[in-house]
């Protein structure tokens, strides 16, 4: 009995030890859900008077009205409240209230409760703040009409499943104490929210009337064991105080009538020599225990993850120091170097996956591929300036118009779209004021001058068309190219989240190019080992030397890319080579000593076509021929020698002021104090909270 014999439960230790957990796990953002216990039962059987006995307080108006609404009751463990501090928090369904927290005393609160006591599904919220409790939420319920039909009985059934369907939520279904044949459906009800009764506890009140029916051991032996069959352990018969009683505001008097009454109902009950296996379910004071040790095993049970939380966050803080330490003895000339040599052979390894004819799914294609359309978008489609217009290359005839790809792929795509756009250009019309200015000083009257004005005109329509048409070819050609590096930096940053994930262990295959696509020797993974290293340079945090190496890069390709250029613009031949390369005098046999301007013109025109023919034919061809040879192949073979090259000739002082190495070492130093600050927080945190989580966890507590 001498749990019931004190209303205090535990001593003021315990609490301290409580606050003292759960400031570590807020501070620790470890989310720790608070109890919450929901009481239930028909209509004045005793419901909000139990939880007024389980607080300790009367304040509840209990004599005068039911229970319309459901009640929140938040219990908040405070250290500064030697007496419960009641506010009433803003009431949504009573806006003429006011939207503001109300504060109110113990003995106002049944007023206040009576003010917003109207039929709704609104929760009223009241802070209970206490220093002998700890975080909980009490819920009281609209009594239920259990066997009436009215649409009334309906809603408040609604209100209260609502209220209990949550399955982290205590039951307490409270009912008054009767014989088996007279029990009420209640724990059918009950049934209806937790199935298994895993979570509900049965309360019955009203246990001294009961008791005086019973006239023998038999009797009450027999009700005790049989009262809700499967859960004996989880039921608890109370007596609780009676409001009509003088005084029982006053705490003292109201818990001295609570022990008054259990003390009565004991003795009632050894009179009758009952089982004492029954006693712990028997009084207000055993419910309390039960519920209070139960949800104190609760906090207990996530004592262990708040503490595994902290043991966590502080190895993360430790693990940041070291490597901030690490990274200040890494400020070195020599092992920026190695870092930078690093980084750059990684960057042109997935430069070369890009570039790769057959694609590279490492890239992201669906994300970071272009299709036809939205290439051109960017940078424009290939335009006829002599006739002002865009030339269709009818996206239907590329191969892989509509897919998204980049790199290799995507500039493969540009030179079959050339081939297309450049068989199919046609000569442009011409005078005869053009044709007399390519005969010049000649005389029109024999096939030589003919040919030779043909061949001249063919030159001037060929050049007119093509260089613009190649110009645009690699202008377009460059874009594909510098989209890479973007590309490229993406690849890299899952690589080392791999490879940081796999702790530093390095994985890789073969290359994706099994060598040079033109064969003109090994490729660039081979030549790099084909081995995927790891790289120490945080690429967010030293980017000058991340656009120093962008750069050279961009450099390369255009200081390539117009090196092919000029290798494409010697392909356009003078009047005199296109002459005898072009012109068979064997072929033509016409009469040349006509007189007639538009015979002429017909001759001189049907000649010009068929040598434009021949020229844009071989021009097409060379120019596809002289991108890959001069613009292509260097991509594999020349940029690593040259990029990896420029790096290699930095001075100390450049790479100094690429990787900022006096402003990251005060910044470095300044995180290093910082850690080490958070880590001694950390070190004490956990001190303090071994030794609250030892008296908080203590199971000798409870007097």
């Amino acid at each position: 009995t001498g749990a019931a014999s004190n209303f205090e439960l535990y001593p003021k230790e315990l609490f301290d030890a409580y606050r003292e957990v759960m400031v570590l796990a807020r501070d620790l953002n470890a989310f720790v859900r608070a109890p919450e216990i929901v009481f239930i039962g028909p209509a004045g059987q005793g419901r909000s008077s139990l939880i007024e006995a389980f607080l300790g307080h009367a304040f509840h108006n209990t004599a005068e009205a039911t229970t319309n609404r459901p009640i929140h009751i938040q219990l908040i463990s405070d250290e500064k409240a030697d007496e419960p501090k009641i506010t009433i928090k803003r009431d949504y369904a009573h806006k003429e209230l006011g939207f503001t927290d109300m504060q109110c005393s113990l003995e106002q609160v049944k007023d206040e409760i009576a003010k917003r006591n109207t039929f709704t599904q609104i929760p009223l919220i009241i802070q209970y703040n206490y220093k002998f409790c700890w975080n909980m939420t009490i819920i009281d319920t609209p009594g239920l009409a259990l066997g009436e039909d009215g649409s009334k009985a309906k809603e408040i059934e609604a209100i209260v499943v609502e209220q209990t369907k949550l399955p982290h939520r205590i039951i307490v279904a409270v009912e008054e104490a009767k014989t088996g044949s007279e029990q009420s459906p209640l724990v059918q009800f009950a049934k209806k929210v937790d199935p298994t009764l895993n979570r509900t506890l049965f309360c019955f009140s009203k246990f001294n009337v009961l008791l005086k029916s019973f006239s023998d051991m038999r009797d009450v032996n027999n009700y005790l064991m049989s009262i809700v069959p499967g859960v004996t352990d989880k039921a608890f018969f109370v007596t609780l105080v009676d409001h009509t009683e003088e005084n029982i505001s006053d705490k003292g008097v109201f818990r001295k009538t609570l022990i008054d009454y259990y003390q009565a109902d004991l003795k009632a009950l050894e009179q009758l020599r009952f089982d004492r296996r029954y006693e712990g379910n028997v009084g207000v004071q055993s419910l309390r225990l039960f519920i209070w040790d139960s949800t104190l095993r609760t906090y207990q049970d996530n004592t262990p993850l708040i503490q595994n939380r902290l043991r966590a966050l502080k190895k993360q803080v430790e693990d940041d120091l070291n490597s901030i330490r690490n990274r200040l003895a890494s400020m070195e000339i020599s092992r920026m170097r190695s870092a930078a040599s690093n980084y750059v052979m990684n960057f042109l390894q997935s430069i070369e996956k890009l570039i790769s004819p057959r694609g590279n799914i490492e890239g992201n294609p669906q994300q970071n591929g272009q299709t036809l359309q939205e290439e051109k978008a960017e940078c424009g489609q290939f335009y006829n300036y002599l006739k002002g217009q865009n030339i269709s290359s009818s996206d239907k005839k590329v191969s892989g118009s509509e897919a998204k790809v980049f790199g290799g792929q995507q500039l493969h795509r540009l030179l079959a779209e050339f081939k297309i756009v450049g068989t199919h250009l046609k000569a442009p019309k011409i005078d005869v004021g053009t044709i007399a200015t390519a005969a010049g000083a000649r005389r029109l009257n024999n096939v030589s001058t003919y040919a030779w004005t043909a061949c001249d005109l063919a030159r001037q329509q060929s050049q007119a068309l093509f260089k613009s048409l190649i110009q645009q070819l690699f202008k377009r050609a460059v874009y594909i190219m510098k989209r890479l590096p973007g590309i490229a930096e993406k690849m890299m940053a899952v690589q080392k989240k791999a490879a940081k994930s796999r702790k530093g262990a390095a994985q890789s295959g073969p290359s994706p190019l099994g060598g040079s696509p033109l064969g003109a020797g090994p490729s660039l993974g081979v030549r790099l080992g084909r081995v995927q290293q790891t790289f120490d340079v945080p690429v967010e945090e030293f980017p000058f030397f991340v656009n120093e190496v962008r750069n050279l890069y961009y450099n390369f390709v255009d200081d390539t890319a117009a090196k092919a250029l000029e290798k494409c613009m010697d392909e356009f031949y003078t009047t005199q080579l296109i002459y005898f390369q072009n012109f068979s005098f064997s072929a033509y046999t016409k009469d040349f000593n006509t007189r007639d301007p538009n015979e002429m013109k017909r001759i001189v025109y049907e000649m010009a076509g068929e040598i434009f023919q021949a020229t844009k034919n071989r021009l097409t061809s060379s120019v596809l021929l002289k991108c890959h040879n001069f613009f292509l192949t260097p991509m594999f073979h020349d940029l690593y020698s040259e990029i990896q090259g420029e790096i290699g000739q930095l001075s100390g002082d450049k790479m100094m002021e690429l990787f900022e190495v006096e402003v990251t070492k005060k910044r470095l130093a300044a995180d290093e104090k910082q850690m080490g600050q958070i880590l001694a927080k950390f070190v004490e945190q956990e001190r303090v909270f071994e030794e609250a989580a030892k008296s908080f966890s203590s199971s000798s507590f409870a007097y």
